[in-house]
C-alpha cells in the first residue's frame, strides 16, 4: 500500500509540474508578443509618412517579394538572391503592417534566433511564400515591399 501512495504522489507530482510549466509558457507567450508586437489606430497620412520613412533606408535595395496592387488586382513579382550576400549578421526581423479600413498600423520586431528556431517556418504563404533558407541567403536587407488593391502596406525587412 505504500508503493501504491508513493507512485500516486510522484504522478500528481509531474501534473502539477507540467501544469505550473504550461502556464509559465502561455504567460511567458503573452508577455513577449506584448513587448514585440504593437497596434496602433493612426490615419493613411500618418502611416504613408512612416512608411516613407522606412522605406528610404532602402532606397537602393530590391525586396525579395515585392507586391503591387492599387488599381490593378494584386501582383507579386520576386527578386533573386543577390550573388554576394550583404555582410553582418541577423538580428531582427522588423514587420510592419498598415490595414486602412481598420486605421490600424501594427509593428512588429522578431530577435532573429526565435525565427531559426522555427526551422521550418513559412513566412507569406499567400504572397508566394519565404522559406528560413531564402532569408538567410538574401542577408540582412529588405525583404518584401508593397501595397495592396485596398491600400494595405506591407514593409518587413532585417538587421
Amino acid at each position: 500500500m505504500a508503493k501504491r501512495k508513493t507512485w500516486i504522489a510522484i504522478v500528481l507530482t509531474v501534473m502539477a509540474v507540467c501544469g505550473v510549466a504550461i502556464i509559465a509558457l502561455v504567460g511567458g507567450s503573452v508577455y513577449w508578443i506584448a513587448t514585440h508586437v504593437e497596434h496602433e489606430v493612426t490615419s493613411s497620412p500618418d502611416a504613408a509618412n512612416e512608411f516613407a520613412r522606412e522605406r528610404e533606408r532602402f532606397a537602393n535595395q530590391q525586396p525579395v517579394l515585392e507586391m503591387s496592387g492599387g488599381d490593378r488586382p494584386s501582383m507579386v513579382r520576386r527578386t533573386p538572391a543577390p550573388a554576394a550576400r550583404p555582410t553582418g549578421p541577423m538580428q531582427t526581423l522588423h514587420a510592419r503592417f498598415y490595414d486602412p479600413e481598420a486605421g490600424e498600423l501594427t509593428r512588429a520586431d522578431v530577435p532573429f534566433w526565435l525565427i531559426r528556431a522555427a526551422s521550418s517556418l513559412t513566412f507569406l504563404p499567400e504572397m508566394g511564400s519565404l522559406t528560413l533558407e531564402e532569408i538567410e541567403k538574401h542577408g540582412p536587407g529588405l525583404l518584401v515591399n508593397g501595397s495592396g488593391e485596398t491600400g494595405e502596406q506591407i514593409l518587413i525587412w532585417i538587421d
